[in-house]
């Protein structure tokens, strides 16, 4: 699946397009933020991921090293 290549500037102005054609409150919060934020909170999910699985996985394989010892 492809993302859309759409420029922060662009998002940003269709962003508060949006909010101004549902009679909203403009955004407050610089769109550029937002970005950056959701990048870094996906790379926080992806590594906690990732440790859950090498926990998980330890604690499946914890009796064969008892086992084998």
């Amino acid at each position: 699946m492809k993302k859309p290549k759409l420029s922060i500037e662009k998002a940003d102005t269709t962003l508060q397009n949006v909010f101004s054609a549902c009679k909203m409150t403009p955004n407050t919060i610089p769109f550029p933020r937002i970005v950056s934020q959701q990048k870094s909170d996906f790379i926080y999910f992806k590594s906690t991921i990732y440790i859950s699985f090498f926990v998980l996985l330890l604690t499946l394989l914890m009796p064969f090293f008892v086992l084998f010892r």
